[in-house]
């Protein structure tokens, strides 16, 4: 009787080690498959940056099968793929990909605010600002999505929406040229062209290189009767851009 309950015993304890052994096995290999992910994603990023997109898409969904329950690697690979199809303007797949990667990691803003470009470049303008606003709820100093938000009410034709959103930008980012670019937009179509022109002044002074800083103060001046600065820009535009400038010149011809 001692012998077999020994035999069970020893039996057992080779048992629980056999499990252990399997699990030892097996950490390596997760380990490795989730390394091969995260090294995957940061292919991608490489990738897409260096305008290989058929290379990004390749190796961001490959790191989304490997990550398996690591949330954020394939939350990370999804924000990637959104990004790529975005610059191929894939638009309904780049909202599939912003929505997975927000559903994986819904504590992220740049995931709601990559949903918001790709759903108002597909004209889905009211769901889009609802994804910027859930952005900026996760990160309130984030002018981008002030920004982004302010893009999505102007084309929603709400200027003074537009307006306040850029405003935002500006104060949280004093630097951020186009946002003062777009902010004087909003406050020319609101009627208060006069009101623009400081701000597209300030956006030149910031990014003297922007061509269509110049065109957008050029029209602002037409808007309030001042025909010789309009040419002025006319001519520092052609500087920059001559095509544009050409265009500016046709417009300032009707005037």
């Amino acid at each position: 009787m001692r012998n077999r309950k020994a035999f069970q015993l020893l039996a057992a304890v080779l048992l629980v080690g056999a499990f252990a052994a399997s699990a030892r096995s097996q950490q390596p290999s997760d380990a490795h498959a989730l390394t091969e992910a995260q090294r995957l994603v940061e292919a991608g990023r490489i990738e897409a940056q260096a305008g290989r997109y058929d290379d990004a898409l390749r190796d961001y969904g490959e790191a989304i099968l490997l990550a398996g329950g690591d949330a954020k690697t394939a939350a990370t690979a999804n924000y990637g793929l959104g990004k790529v199809y975005l610059v191929l303007q894939k638009f309904d797949r780049a909202v599939a990909s912003f929505q997975q990667s927000v559903a994986l990691s819904p504590q992220t803003a740049s995931a709601y605010d990559g949903l918001g470009q790709a759903l108002g470049a597909g004209g889905q303008y009211q769901r889009a600002a609802e994804a910027f606003k859930k952005a900026i709820s996760l990160a309130p100093s984030a002018a981008d999505s002030y920004y982004n938000l302010g893009v999505t009410y102007n084309k929603m034709s709400r200027y003074r929406d537009a307006e306040l959103a850029y405003r935002r930008a500006v104060r949280l980012r004093p630097d951020y040229a186009a946002a003062y670019d777009a902010l004087d937009v909003a406050i020319s179509q609101s009627g208060r062209a006069g009101e623009a022109i400081a701000y597209h002044q300030k956006a030149i002074k910031i990014n003297p290189q922007d061509a269509s800083y110049y065109y957008n103060l050029a029209l602002t001046y037409l808007a309030v009767g001042y025909r010789e600065g309009a040419v002025e820009m006319q001519r520092k535009l052609g500087e920059l851009n001559p095509q544009a400038a050409a265009h500016l010149a046709s417009i300032i011809g009707q005037q």
